[in-house]
């Protein structure tokens, strides 16, 4: 048996030759799975950036839509009032916009935006199509999200369709006033200039929302009534 022993021993594997891992193998294999994980995080962060922008052009969308809703039930502070969506960008952008009761003055006369009609009628109109924080307009103020803000208004002129912006980019724009009132849908939209004369009216508003990486989603207004988010800004 000595002999058999002997030749079965000599057959078994050395314990050094057994298959494994270099070092410099698992630090390759580190290497990728860091290279990986790091393209992974990247892109999720881009993606969650991307998801807040779009929550806060539509956010914007929702209140104008608010506006017009509110304009047309007139279920709120004033009787046969417009209700409008106020925002004043300047040159450098601003995070936050007003949604108003367009009731003053509390009597229609010449001045106002709407078309002529009697006074002492129950469907005259109040209002001049502006946002007058003075006199007690204010329905609600709402704030974007820390990071983001609304970096420029664009107008196309009603008449005319040249294009005005509020980032100094051809005759200054400081506000735009978007207002809707009963029983239409469509939005009566007012460009300002920085003394606050009124510069024209608006076929088609375009608010701007920039976000905490630079980029860009619109929000677009026509005088039709039709609120949307375009896939790419004008």
């Amino acid at each position: 048996m000595g002999p058999a022993l002997a030749h079965r021993t000599a057959r078994r594997t050395p314990a050094s030759s057994v298959a494994g891992f270099t070092l410099v193998e698992i630090l390759v294999a580190l290497a990728i799975i860091s290279v990986i994980m790091g393209v992974v995080l990247t892109g999720n962060a881009s993606f969650n950036k991307s998801i807040l922008l779009n929550e806060a052009a539509y956010g914007i969308a929702t209140s104008i839509r608010e506006a017009q809703s509110l304009g047309i039930a007139n279920r709120g502070m004033n009787t046969n009032a417009g209700y409008g969506f106020q925002v004043s960008p300047g040159e450098s952008g601003v995070s936050a916009y007003d949604i108003f009761s367009d009731f003053f003055p509390y009597q229609w006369d010449e001045n106002t935006c709407y078309p002529s009609q009697d006074p002492n009628l129950p469907s005259a109109k109040p209002g001049n199509c502006r946002y007058d924080a003075e006199m007690g307009e204010l329905v609600k103020h709402y704030t974007l999200r820390e990071g983001f803000t609304i970096a420029k208004v664009c107008g196309t002129h009603q008449y005319y369709g040249y294009i005005v912006c509020s980032d100094n980019s051809g005759q200054n724009v400081q506000e735009v006033d978007i207002v809707f009132s009963r029983p239409n849908t469509d939005a009566i939209m007012t460009a300002y200039a920085y003394d606050g004369s009124p510069l024209f009216r608006l076929s088609l508003t375009t608010i701007y929302v920039r976000g905490q990486d630079g980029a860009l989603r619109c929000v677009t207004v026509r005088d039709t009534g039709q609120i949307a988010v375009p896939q790419t800004c004008p």
